[in-house]
């Protein structure tokens, strides 16, 4: 086994035991990637707040043009919630029309009925959305790091 493979197993096992040791003290699952696991986003997303969509929706597990996809399935309106809340957050000098149109044609009300929502989850304490919220926090929180 290279050098390499083995370093991979190293991390791998690390991760895993992490994961497990996060859910027994808060009762959360967490997915823990290494840095070396990120995809590389290319042409698909262009700009930092692009990248920062697909990879709020690799981390939920869904599809990029997810976004922009006319279905209303409650999945993927959480994904594009959870979109323009990220983007509000972390982009404060984009408008609100900024962000509908990079989530799809969507107007600056749906977008403050996006952010709205949200934070209505935090509120309700609705632990399924807020585990949703939490994961592509943490995903969003990882690309931050890498791209600083």
């Amino acid at each position: 086994m290279s050098e390499r493979r083995r370093q991979v197993n190293a991390v791998n096992t690390i991760l895993c035991a992490a994961e497990k040791d996060i859910f027994i003290a808060t009762g959360l699952r967490m997915r823990l990637i290494s840095v070396g696991d990120l995809p590389d986003y290319g042409d698909a997303a262009t700009t930092k707040p692009q990248m920062m969509l697909k990879v709020i929706a690799d981390a939920l597990e869904m599809d990029y043009s997810a976004y922009t996809d006319r279905n209303r399935t409650r999945r993927l309106v959480r994904l594009r919630q959870i979109g323009c809340y990220m983007l509000h957050t972390y982009y404060p000098d984009m408008t609100q029309s900024e962000i509908g149109s990079l989530i799809g044609p969507y107007d600056h009300t749906t977008v403050i009925h996006c952010i709205k929502a949200v934070t209505n989850r935090y509120e309700s304490y609705n632990q399924m959305l807020i585990s949703e919220h939490e994961i592509a926090l943490e995903a969003v929180t990882q690309l931050i790091a890498i791209t600083e």
